[in-house]
């Protein structure tokens, strides 16, 4: 019992000292003195209720990781979730409780095979695992995000530099493909991440929906919502809109934007029809309550 605690305490420890982009390789070290391994694959997806895997979110690899053909033996575990499920001697899989993240350990054809202990130990040690992961991501954001873990998890995503999920919510995912409805894969679209990673903290609206990036040591947390209205607009959009709501006339907009008067006039009815009104008194409004 003692092992035990100990060997959940060193997850937690490592929750609150591994960097967010090296947590999952520093947890599975410690998982792998106590079930030795020789790669294992760490991922998020969803399932549905009889177990079957519908899509991956993000996979992390330790070690040489798993194929992607691979990948579709853990929906075994997803039937069982929150119990190990031993699917070859040499393959150990487990799914959370949710059925949402999944973890999966090969040994070599020289190794020993898995016992009935270690898939036990395993089904033990998951939801600690799950959870100091949870803790790991949300103390890098602060201590709203601690507090409100799932919230977290659902709607936001890390990312290295490199566009790489390193975690993706489910509805965050939702988000990203309604944006983006070709897309299809672990990595964001390489079009999204130039744009995001461009400034330190940025922010891009496409198809309704509103993603903002923000730096987080060598990880960047993304996070994902339906586009407010005033997010609709463009950032000349949204600077002309304000000139005109606090009363300027189109002429004074031109001088002080170096604009034609007819170019703010078109500027401002694209964003009349963006925002849905027809009137400077609504305009005014939206911008005076800050509608988002």
């Amino acid at each position: 019992m003692n092992a035990l605690l100990n060997l959940t305490l060193e997850f937690y420890r490592a929750a609150r000292s591994a960097p967010v982009t090296g947590f999952l390789d520093v947890a599975l070290g410690i998982l792998k003195t106590h079930i030795p391994f020789r790669s294992a694959t760490w991922s998020s997806g969803i399932a549905d209720a009889g177990g079957e895997v519908l899509k991956f979110y993000s996979v992390h690899r330790y070690g040489a990781g798993l194929q992607p053909a691979q990948v579709g033996a853990m929906a075994a575990a997803a039937r069982h979730a929150g119990c190990a499920v031993i699917h070859e001697p040499r393959h150990l899989s487990i799914t959370d409780g949710g059925r949402a993240q999944w973890l999966s350990c090969r040994r070599d054809a020289a190794d020993a095979h898995f016992t009935a202990h270690e898939c036990e130990l395993l089904g033990t040690l998951m939801p600690h695992l799950v959870e100091a992961w949870s803790i790991n991501r949300a103390l890098i954001c602060g201590d709203d995000a601690l507090d409100n873990a799932a919230r977290f998890a659902d709607d936001q995503a890390l990312i290295d530099r490199n566009g790489n999920l390193l975690h993706c919510g489910r509805r965050f995912h939702e988000f990203l493909c309604a944006a983006w409805p070709a897309w299809a894969g672990t990595e964001i679209p390489m079009e999204m991440l130039a744009e995001l990673l461009d400034q330190p903290a940025s922010r891009r609206v496409k198809c309704g929906v509103s993603f903002r990036a923000r730096g987080l040591g060598d990880a960047v947390l993304l996070t994902a919502q339906p586009a407010g209205a005033l997010e609709r607009l463009s950032p000349r959009e949204l600077a002309i809109s304000r000139h005109f709501g606090a009363g300027k006339s189109y002429k004074e907009i031109a001088r002080d934007t170096r604009l034609a008067p007819a170019t703010v006039r078109n500027v401002l009815q694209k964003a009349y029809r963006k925002l849905g009104i027809d009137n400077k008194v609504s305009l005014a409004r939206m911008l005076e309550l800050g509608t988002p």
